[in-house]
């Protein structure tokens, strides 16, 4: 069924990672379009991501992946690994692991902080959109404030979740087919990351794998 995001994300929490890191430019020439600014298998702890454990969610590396378990209704957790980017586009790849169809989950992009951020979602009975968190409010962007059915989102298997933050334009894709577009001049940099929602039911765990950004 087609809702309106805000009547079933209701309550956030958040998982701040560590503060946005500036590129290094120094003397090294400006990147070019298709460009590998960052990318990330998730093989090595190391490469920063904010993790956290308690109260029955979790997010962390696992099997090869950033697994982000939410543990109880209504809530979201988000995780960076501290690069900020005016410009870029971002993929991952991402399935539910296990949990209730009824969630979010995808790309964030130009994160402030936990009250300001764009996000990239899909959901496992087969939504999508594109939504604003500005001073602590939600709105979605796409199809007239409302998660559009998308058919081509795969139940219970790999989703190739693609969205690009360039000037004020955005723009999702899922497994190759763009999806939604919009305009908005709200934020111009920020942080990358990935997010999970759960809704009304607790219980989502999606595994991320394959995280990167290139300049377009």
């Amino acid at each position: 069924m087609k809702v309106p995001f805000f009547s079933s994300l209701l309550i956030i929490g958040a998982l701040a990672a560590c503060q946005g890191l500036p590129l290094l430019k120094g003397n090294q020439p400006d990147p070019q379009p298709g460009d590998v600014l960052f990318s990330d298998d998730f093989s090595s702890e190391a490469t920063g991501w904010g993790t956290w454990n308690a109260d029955g969610s979790a997010v962390a590396y696992h099997s090869g992946g950033l697994r982000v378990l939410v543990g109880q209704p209504n809530l979201s957790f988000w995780s960076t690994p501290g690069k900020t980017y005016d410009d870029a586009v971002i993929e991952v790849d991402a399935q539910k692991m296990s949990g209730p169809d009824n969630n979010s989950f995808g790309i964030i992009c130009r994160y402030q902080d936990d009250d300001n951020m764009y996000g990239f979602i899909i959901s496992s009975d087969q939504y999508a959109g594109i939504f604003r968190k500005s001073a602590g409010e939600y709105t979605i962007l796409s199809d007239n404030s409302m998660l559009s059915y998308q058919p081509q989102i795969k139940v219970n298997k790999v989703n190739h979740i693609k969205a690009a933050c360039v000037g004020t334009g955005l723009t999702l894709w899922v497994n190759d087919l763009r999806i939604a577009t919009w305009q908005d001049q709200t934020f111009s940099t920020g942080q990358v990351g990935v997010i999970v929602s759960s809704l009304s039911d607790a219980g989502v765990d999606v595994l991320f794998d394959n995280f990167q950004v290139t300049q377009p």
